[in-house]
């Protein structure tokens, strides 16, 4: 954690030493909106945003207007929330840029919520345009940084995390369970004695031997390990063997 906050503040320490010789902190209004500036005073934007922006801006090799180089930085922050992507529509955003600033940055800054949002979409609409399609095949992934899949823009790790994650889900959910019979009596018998599990942990064990895939979340504390202990336990104390009859 303390090597983490050093290396935070070192990067923080430079951006801070250079960002007046930036192009998007100079006073060109086609470089940078005032509205970036105010963000990143604010701490809404970070440092770490608008230089990944910057990078972008410099793949892209293309003279961005403000409202573009002010998507980059948002493309940055919505994936810090959790968010792969950015669903661009010609009428429609997702995620709402308003949803990570305080009420108050717009009353103290004097900013319109609407401009801004607008200045937003139209900016994500033009990039867009200016970025390639992902296409997947196995064992050949893209290699620009920044992309889209037709209706949303990604960074391209993100796209490639999500594809990658439902091509295997499909290619698992095409398998039967086991190749080995389970035994449902002793499913029973063996769920009925341990007593420790819950009523949707035992779901889960029953799900987990009669499906070829299935999730179990949860948040710390939950049971999840000790749900998945208990998913191979059954496998090994149910499975038919050999010289037994599947009942």
């Amino acid at each position: 954690m303390a090597i983490t906050k050093q290396l935070h503040g070192i990067a923080k320490t430079l951006f801070s030493e250079t960002k007046n010789s930036l192009s998007f902190f100079s006073n060109d209004e086609h470089v940078v909106d005032n509205f970036v500036q105010k963000s990143y005073s604010q701490g809404v934007l970070s440092y770490l945003d608008i230089s990944l922006a910057q990078l972008l801006a410099d793949y892209l090799d293309v003279s961005l207007q403000s409202d573009e180089f002010l998507s980059l930085c948002f493309l940055s922050r919505f994936s810090k929330e959790g968010h792969l992507c950015v669903v661009v529509e010609d009428n429609h955003l997702s995620p709402n840029p308003l949803d990570i600033y305080p009420k108050e940055f717009f009353e103290e800054e004097k900013v319109s919520q609407k401009e801004i949002v607008s200045s937003i979409h139209k900016g994500f609409l033009s990039l867009k345009k200016l970025v390639a399609e992902f296409s997947f095949q196995e064992g050949e992934y893209p290699q620009d940084p920044l992309g889209s899949d037709g209706k949303a823009i990604y960074l391209q790790k993100w796209w490639l995390f999500e594809t990658l994650c439902s091509y295997h889900l499909q290619r698992l959910t095409s398998y039967s369970s086991f190749d080995k019979p389970i035994s449902s009596e002793k499913l029973n018998n063996f769920l009925t004695e341990n007593n420790s599990l819950l009523e949707l942990q035992k779901k889960a064990v029953i799900a987990s031997l009669n499906f070829p895939v299935t999730i179990i979340c949860g948040g710390p504390g939950t049971g999840k390990t000790y749900t998945a202990s208990s998913v191979l336990h059954a496998l090994q104390e149910c499975v038919v063997k050999k010289d037994e009859k599947e009942l």
